[in-house]
């Protein structure tokens, strides 16, 4: 039984290794640390190149592809590595830092005519709105007065109308009773006359 069981393990097959697509493109292993710091990486990476045998090398193999494209490959591999890595070992030269002064007193020089631009605009843009206020104000107090002399104007009419019209009225008042006096008959006037004194002793009836 137990050559049985030995027969039956070695009749299994081991598991194959499948690579997918992208394992199958890829030429160098990811490790999950990298060889080197990014500090050191930064700071050598453009010196690298690939090994000749001028370097002292009694042999050099390239693998996985021919020389030219290895070759290509690096310097592709150290260009995007500019773009995307900081150069800490970077200074600049010597035109570089006389070009840049250059350019700051430009870029000053800029700086100053567009203030001076800006305060010129808005000094004028300051200038129409405080003229355009005074009109405003001159407008205003033009019409304030000419609606004080209307109403002014307005109010001595109506105080003549209303004195012409009491005047008016006294006059009427006035004739109408002169007019009434000379209507009205004039009184008799009474006549006190003296009567006859009567001396009845000598008075004869008979002679009536």
């Amino acid at each position: 039984e137990e050559q049985e069981e030995e027969e039956m393990e070695v009749d299994e097959e081991p598991p194959k290794v499948e690579l997918t697509a992208d394992e199958r493109g890829r030429w160098f292993r990811k490790t999950p640390v990298p060889d080197m710091s990014p500090f050191a990486l930064s700071t050598s990476f453009t010196k690298f190149s690939i090994p000749e045998q001028e370097d002292g090398f009694d042999q050099v193999r390239f693998e996985w592809s021919k020389g030219d494209k290895c070759k290509e490959y690096l310097k592709q591999w150290v260009r995007d590595r500019k773009l995307t890595t900081r150069i800490e070992d970077l200074e600049p030269s010597e035109w570089f830092n006389n070009r840049w002064k250059d350019w700051q007193k430009a870029l000053q020089a800029w700086h100053a005519k567009q203030n001076q631009h800006k305060a010129a605009v808005a000094k004028k843009t300051a200038e129409a709105a405080a003229k355009a206020a005074k009109r405003k104000a001159e407008a205003e107090k033009a019409a304030a007065a000419k609606a004080k002399a209307e109403k002014e104007k307005a109010e001595k009419e109506k105080a003549a109308e209303e004195g012409g019209e009491a005047q008016g009225d006294g006059q009427k008042e006035e004739s109408a009773k002169e007019d009434a006096e000379a209507a009205a008959p004039p009184e008799e006037e009474k006549e006190e006359k003296e009567e006859p004194t009567v001396d009845f002793d000598k008075l004869d009836v008979f002679s009536v």
